[in-house]
């Protein structure tokens, strides 16, 4: 969720009134709002799988029913949440004056694809893409397409590398296409790849 976190970041560096609705602990410079609700992770060994499933759906919702609350009060009305696990009902539920942008991290399935169906016929969602190839087969319709960012203060810019290598990071699965990182700076001589 680093990624949440820098994008809050950027915002607010560009002047945009930002909240980050988020576990208690996170870090960011936007106004963050996390309601006294902890990092659901930290009771995943104490609990067994069923009872941290339980407490995972509690508070989640939880974080949304403030976030809602918050929005109304505070008059927000563009909120980007980046996952659509169990957001139908919840969204159902919204006042309908919300706009939901939904940044969707992981490749989309046909579980996917059919809760963006009934999330797209509320008329007040909206999605976005990290890749245009993200979007398969589905037809389904995108605002637009956001590449992940990345914090150019650590990672800074050179047109003109002084050696060669080469970075790729995530998570390893094939969707994320490491083979084919692999083959490119193979075919460099004298390259180097760093998996992270």
């Amino acid at each position: 969720w680093i990624l949440v976190s820098q994008l809050c970041d950027g915002l607010c560096r560009k002047g945009v009134d930002t909240y980050l609705f988020s576990a208690s602990g996170s870090k960011t410079q936007a106004h963050c709002k996390d309601f006294g609700i902890g990092p659901t992770v930290l009771h995943e060994k104490r609990l067994s799988p069923e009872e941290f499933q339980r407490l995972v759906i509690h508070e989640e919702e939880l974080l949304f029913e403030k976030m809602i609350e918050t929005a109304q009060s505070e008059g927000i009305y563009v909120l980007h949440i980046h996952q659509i696990k169990r957001m139908c009902p919840l969204v159902e539920k919204a006042p309908k004056n919300l706009k939901f942008v939904f940044t969707l991290h992981d490749p989309i399935n046909e579980e996917r694809a059919d809760i963006m169906k009934k999330l797209s016929a509320l008329g007040n969602c909206y999605f976005a893409s990290i890749s245009d190839a993200q979007r398969g087969k589905w037809g389904l319709k995108f605002a637009g397409t956001v590449y992940n960012g990345i914090d150019t203060e650590k990672f800074p810019f050179y047109p003109h590398p002084q050696n060669h290598r080469y970075v790729v990071a995530g998570r390893i699965m094939p969707q994320k296409g490491f083979e084919d990182a692999i083959a490119a700076v193979e075919s460099i001589s004298g390259s180097e790849l760093i998996l992270a």
